[in-house]
């Protein structure tokens, strides 16, 4: 989660938008599956969505019921534990997937690839 976020730092619009990556859920939450996918972690995790009037919503849930949601970041989640009837509506969400195409978006992949490239650049260091 972190690595995505970090790379989303860089790539997004800079300013006070809550939740932090507001905009990138649907393209962070296929980056992440594809990238335990590829690391064997991927075992358990639901591809979860929500629609409304407002767009969707996507996040993952693991196989013990926990939320990982890629657009609260470390603040947003600290928000929720003072706030917590600002969490988002996550029990209503419904099992949802990806375009079938045989590999991530255009938009997961430009994640993906931007990850494995500081993922490269620190093992170098």
């Amino acid at each position: 989660m972190r690595e995505i976020q970090a790379v989303l730092d860089l790539i997004r619009p800079h300013g006070e938008v809550v939740p932090a990556y507001n905009g990138y859920c649907g393209a962070a939450t296929e980056a992440y599956l594809h990238l335990a996918r590829e690391s064997g972690e991927a075992d358990g995790l639901r591809v979860m969505r929500r629609s409304s009037d407002h767009g969707s919503h996507w996040w993952l849930m693991d196989s013990s019921g926990r939320v990982i949601d890629l657009n609260l970041s470390s603040a947003d989640r600290q928000r929720l534990k003072i706030h917590p009837r600002a969490t988002y509506p996550y029990e209503e969400g419904k099992g949802g997937a990806f375009q079938a195409n045989p590999g991530p978006s255009k938009r997961a992949a430009a994640i993906i690839e931007l990850v494995k490239s500081r993922r490269k650049s620190a093992a170098s260091t």
